[in-house]
């Protein structure tokens, strides 16, 4: 077995890594927080690159991790596995020369356990500066391909459809990953038909993550509510983010999604907080209003799913608080 500590070897790999950790890439959007899974591939790649002396098949992956550790250029992150999990564990390290307790936003974590994912829900309303809370739970959302156009698009058969009670290990905020510092962590799917806009902000020299835009955030408490952390943090939401909002974003991001259900729910709640929306905005609710067929079973939908409000507005068919 090879010894690691043998500068004429070990500082061939330093080397590659090295400058391959110098800054983010498309692939590896965060190179300071890595999920042992990308971290594996990762020295599988440097180690498939002629090194000289080459280490490939003289250590192990496990090795190399535990070696960096030691030398202080590695620190593993705490964090604990949900009992509700059938993957494997999810172990994080910083790779960083610094102090072992480094402080790790809950974003590099995100985008670190899903490198080709989009931060959203939740995690984004908190980012945003759209609620004074803070979050109790935080999403990753995988991207899939648009699905086949259905007859009814998906959220209007959400709202529709008789539920049916979903299975008791099944948890409704998708799959638990990790727990960190006590706070759960999901990933879930969406399509990208549900998620038209997405940014790439930067935290840090070598750290990139992707999160929905103010807007998509916005658009996404009317769908997810739970997701965004309830109603107060909704409405909350909603009351700081209107005067920040982006009309032209919104138009675009209803148009991509063609949900008539999340476009009566934004002209709902605009008219809750007596917001009056300019002319191309104006003319997207007010062309969704008049294709209602409020002589359907299903017309009349609640503000945000889930919740049966008491009080009726007919102007969209809708149930409010």
């Amino acid at each position: 077995m090879l010894h690691l500590d043998d500068p004429s070897l070990f500082d061939l790999f330093l080397t590659k890594l090295n400058s391959t950790i110098a800054e983010p890439t498309r692939s590896w959007p965060t190179v300071r927080c890595w999920e042992k899974r990308s971290l594996e591939r990762l020295f599988a790649q440097i180690l498939s690159d002629p090194l000289g002396v080459s280490l490939r098949g003289k250590v192990t992956h496990d090795r190399l991790v535990e070696h960096l550790c030691t030398i202080g250029l590695a620190h593993q992150i705490e964090t604990q596995t949900p009992s509700s999990s059938r993957r494997p564990p999810a172990r994080f390290y910083l790779l960083e020369i610094g102090s072992s307790q480094a402080s790790v936003s809950p974003l590099e974590l995100l985008q670190a356990y899903s490198p080709a994912g989009v931060i959203c829900y939740f995690t984004a309303v908190t980012f945003h500066s759209l609620t004074t809370q803070t979050a109790s739970h935080h999403h990753v959302a995988a991207l899939q391909p648009p699905a086949r156009v259905a007859s009814v698009p998906p959220i209007e058969r959400i709202s529709s459809a008789p539920q049916r009670t979903a299975p008791v290990s099944r948890n409704p905020l998708g799959t638990a990953c990790f727990i960190h510092q006590n706070i759960p962590y999901y990933s879930t799917k969406r399509s990208q038909r549900s998620l038209a806009g997405f940014q790439t902000r930067d935290l840090g020299p070598r750290t990139r993550f992707r999160i929905t835009t103010l807007e998509q955030t916005l658009l996404d408490t009317l769908t997810k509510p739970f997701h965004c952390g309830g109603p107060s943090v909704i409405f909350e939401a909603w009351e700081a983010g209107l005067p920040r909002v982006g009309e032209d974003r919104l138009v675009e991001y209803l148009t991509h999604m063609n949900y008539p259900a999340t476009t009566r729910r934004l002209g709902a709640m605009l008219d809750l907080f007596d917001y009056t929306p300019q002319q191309e905005l104006r003319q997207v609710l007010s062309s969704c209003q008049s294709t209602i067929d409020r002589d359907a079973d299903h017309s009349r939908i609640s503000l945000l799913p889930g919740l049966p409000y008491s009080n009726f507005n007919d102007k969209w068919q809708m149930h409010l608080p």
